[in-house]
């Protein structure tokens, strides 16, 4: 059935993108069901539970903490894919519609769910060497809100430009490095109709620039490591009626400490992380993260992240993920739920070089 806004076909770019979110989407929920019967921008990452701040050791490292470019001998180059799902109610409620057989044929039916969700689709695509790097990092969320009969499409792309230099002749074994973010975003909101007609309600383009801060200091099988989010980042919005408005991203602080240890090629990670400056609550997340590497063809990771909510309440965040290493040839997945894949998964994979 098309949709229609004002009597005019909806956009076709619209309903071509929010489609490839559903197929998406409906694979990874087939990949969660099989998961369950037997979330970060980095694969590797994500499967150390977020906690890389203190490793930050490949093109990661633009993303987490800049300084630890240095660590790279050569070139790291990597591109990542992942896909997510955050149900507010019960994670349940999205499995338990495909179990019975539904499927994805007009182009706003998760709205069937009866429940409220945000899915995401992204992925990177990058290199780094020990002083230079660049990510192009895209994403797509569809997000709904029943209570509203709602539907809201984001789209943010960016591209990040990094910079990172020892201090060799003040601190030995002390890095810094700095990553300029460039957004280009857009958003749109949908009004739902009886018969999945959607009626467009807002739509605002938006363009901005970000700043990032990390420092690194490496002491021996030791490392510890600080990052600065978005020390000064805002995005200038431009809705449709020609008018603009400027919104200022907050700051935050992440912190971590690394224990390297490489003839038995383990690692494990401690980070407290998004510590924002202006929150009246407790925002931060420890992560905890491991990676052990088997003989020279895999590498097992583990994590999990603990954090609170504005009300208190406790979150735990699992994640697990493997690694292939095929000679300087890299490929990594990851998993994330969080309480047991009730509530809120993702799944990533991610193929690199790095010499």
């Amino acid at each position: 059935m098309p949709i229609y806004v004002d009597n005019y076909p909806l956009n076709q770019n619209v309903i071509k993108g929010v489609l490839f979110m559903k197929k998406t989407l409906y694979l990874f929920l087939l990949i969660l069901v099989i998961s369950s019967s037997i979330y970060a921008t980095d694969v590797r990452a994500l499967g150390m539970g977020g906690a890389f701040i203190a490793v930050a050791d490949d093109v990661g490292a633009i993303f987490y903490n800049p300084a630890g470019m240095t660590q790279i001998k050569k070139i790291s180059l990597k591109v990542n894919a992942n896909v997510g799902l955050e149900d507010e109610e019960n994670y349940q409620n999205v499995i338990e519609y495909f179990k019975e057989g539904n499927k994805l044929k007009e182009t706003f039916e998760l709205m069937g769910i009866n429940t409220d969700f945000t899915a995401t689709a992204g992925g990177s695509a990058g290199f780094a060497t020990n002083r230079f790097g660049f990510s192009f990092q895209p994403t797509y969320v569809v997000s709904a809100d029943k209570s509203k009969s709602q539907v809201n499409v984001d789209q943010i792309n960016t591209s990040h430009i990094a910079f990172a230099l020892p201090l060799i002749s003040f601190f030995e074994n002390v890095s810094v490095g700095t990553n300029i973010k460039l957004y280009q975003a857009s958003k749109e909101e949908y009004l739902l109709l009886a018969g999945n007609t959607g009626i467009k309600q807002n739509s605002l383009s938006g363009q901005g620039v970000g700043l990032d801060f990390g420092l690194l200091a490496n002491f021996g099988m030791l490392s510890t490591g600080l990052s600065i989010k978005d020390l000064y980042s805002q995005i200038v919005w431009e809705p449709e009626d020609g008018s603009s408005y400027t919104s200022k991203v907050d700051p935050y602080l992440n912190f971590g400490v690394a224990l390297r240890l490489p003839k038995a090629g383990f690692t494990a990670a401690l980070d407290y992380t998004d510590l924002y400056l202006n929150k009246s609550f407790d925002s931060g997340k420890l992560r905890i993260g491991l990676e052990q590497k088997l003989l020279w063809l895999l590498d097992l990771r583990g994590g999990a992240t603990f954090s609170k909510d504005e009300i208190g309440n406790e979150k735990t965040d699992l994640s697990a993920g493997l690694g292939f290493n095929f000679g300087p040839v890299k490929a990594d997945v990851a998993v994330m739920s969080s309480d047991y894949f009730q509530k809120t998964a993702a799944f990533n994979l991610a193929v690199g070089v790095q010499f």
